[in-house]
């Protein structure tokens, strides 16, 4: 009866623990290894769930400590709560609750919903590599003993020693490239350090009862797979970003969209009184936008309408139901209204709009199509200019203002820029030529092109699956600081191969510019 209570016992830990890890530990009374687990596990998939939705990956090592240490919460939760279920003593951990406490805290911060949490979350993702390693090296350290029998382990310091000089290795890695076979001679000096360190230990406590030694073969391991893990990942660390790409992959939709082909229609130009113009936003499903100035009295709009029916009786009703709105809510609002026909069928109409050029001054501009091309030029935003679509590129000329623009599979021309700009194409090229202000660029899936005169502001380029190229002023003050994870890094002065990280400085340097690439990075002058 005794026999068949503790079976059904286990299986009730086992499937409590594969619930949440952590449950179990605390049905058989142990709890604060119980809150230490199930926090760390929720600080764990918090990180993970954070790294998938961030849209730069610059610290892939992350990724492949979260991809040991998830499932490893599973494994410890359930052997160690059925190996320790049957324990009479258990001694409570201070410490164990300190640091669950901590990890609380950090998973709290990640999940907060506020932009300026961001920066937080980045440095917790930058750090946890080290954290984690100095964690686990000194835990081995504080732990030389086998808590059941009092033995020794040998080969625990050896591999605490293993773990601090990966860390030294993970810092240099971000200073200057380095050679990480040159540093397999440390091995042996870590094997002697070990016995000269177990023969002190000897000569200065005499041998207990029921001590000896045993071979630390879960330090070992652990050691070894970190090491290995890391040494993969800072050398092929494209193939994380690769993975990570795929889920920021845009979703096609389900509707089928008209092109440039069967019945087009040029439909009547409409003309609005420019006077309201201090704020202009747009809303468009399916069609080309462009919007410049021109000799016009007036903002006129000329629709061109697209529409691939099986009759042009079915295309004239849907010519029928198409209409563009304007509104003049807090300036001018304008949005397409494309009627829906053959089941999931809408029609594409492009939009050209003029607009007066004494009217090119506005406050703040705001344009979304979720389907089409949008080209805006010769306009002078006060506040900000925000740009856009879905499938289709995005190009911006001749703009003075703060400019957003970001597409999900196209990409992104900027030219004469006079501004901040933020830039991100997840799925296409990125150019930017002649910028004059703080850059921030993002190609997740595509090259990046960069040519300026002038560097009067800081500069974060990425492209976390493609390459780079960057031509720079001869004379101006700045900070480079460039880093590619697979390829390597040239410039006009540079005559190494497979140079992974470099910096230089130009003038005073006093505007930074970060830049990072999966493939290659070309510097130019």
């Amino acid at each position: 009866m005794d026999r068949v209570r503790i079976r059904r016992n286990n299986w009730i830990i086992a499937g409590l623990a594969i619930l949440l890890p952590g449950l179990g530990h605390w049905l058989i009374g142990k709890r604060d290894k119980a809150i230490f687990i199930i926090s760390s596990f929720l600080f764990h998939v918090t990180l993970a769930y954070t790294l998938l939705h961030m849209v730069v990956i610059e610290q892939p090592l992350s990724i492949a400590y979260l991809m040991i240490v998830v499932p490893y919460h599973y494994f410890y939760a359930v052997f160690n709560s059925l190996q320790t279920a049957h324990q009479l003593h258990h001694y409570s951990s201070p410490w164990r609750l300190w640091v669950a406490g901590i990890l609380f805290i950090l998973t709290i911060a990640c999940w907060l919903p506020i932009d300026e949490m961001y920066p937080v979350e980045q440095l917790i993702i930058d750090l946890y590599p080290s954290v984690l390693l100095v964690g686990i090296a000194l835990y081995m350290l504080l732990r030389l003993h086998k808590q059941k029998n009092g033995k020794l382990y040998i080969a625990r310091i050896s591999a605490a020693m293993l773990l601090f000089i990966l860390v030294v290795l993970l810092i240099l890695q971000q200073l200057a490239p380095i050679q990480w076979k040159n540093w397999l001679v440390v091995l042996p000096i870590i094997v002697l350090i070990e016995l000269l360190a177990l023969v002190l230990y000897q000569l200065r406590k005499e041998t207990r009862a029921g001590s000896g030694y045993t071979l630390d073969i879960w330090g070992i391991c652990t050691s070894l797979i970190l090491v290995f893990s890391s040494y993969v990942v800072m050398e092929y660390s494209n193939y994380p970003a690769q993975l990570l790409e795929s889920f920021h992959a845009p979703v096609i939709d389900q509707e089928q969209l008209d092109g440039e082909l069967g019945y087009r229609y040029e439909l009547t130009p409409i003309k609005v009184p420019a006077n309201e113009l201090d704020s202009f936003q747009l809303r468009h499903l399916n069609g080309h936008v462009r919007i410049q100035s021109g000799d016009v009295d007036e903002l006129t709009i000329y629709p061109v309408l697209y529409v691939q029916a099986s009759n042009e009786q079915q295309a004239l009703d849907v010519k029928a139901q198409t209409s563009v709105d304007v509104k003049f809510t807090e300036g001018i609002s304008i949005e397409s209204s494309l009627p829906r026909y053959s089941l999931n069928q809408y029609p594409r109409m492009n939009l050209k709009i003029i607009v007066p050029r004494e009217r090119v001054f506005v406050k703040d501009i705001n344009l979304r199509v979720e389907h089409g091309a949008i080209v805006l030029q010769d306009f002078v935003a006060s506040n900000m200019i925000k740009v856009e679509t879905n499938t289709a590129a995005i190009h911006l000329r001749s703009l003075i203002g703060k400019t957003t623009a970001s597409t999900k599979n196209g990409s992104i021309y900027m030219n004469g820029m006079v501004g901040d700009i933020e830039a991100q194409s997840k799925k296409g090229d990125i150019t930017l030529i002649h910028p004059t202000r703080n850059i921030d660029a993002t190609a997740l899936s595509g090259n990046l092109f960069i040519q300026s005169k002038y560097v009067n502001g800081n500069w974060n380029l990425t492209a976390t699956v493609g390459s780079m190229q960057v031509i720079l002023p001869k004379q101006a003050n700045y900070n480079v600081h460039a880093k590619v994870s697979f390829g390597s890094i040239n410039t006009d002065s540079l005559h190494q191969e497979q140079v992974k990280e470099l910096s230089m400085r130009s003038g005073t340097g006093k505007y930074a510019i970060e830049l990072y690439a999966s493939d290659y990075i070309l510097l130019r002058e």
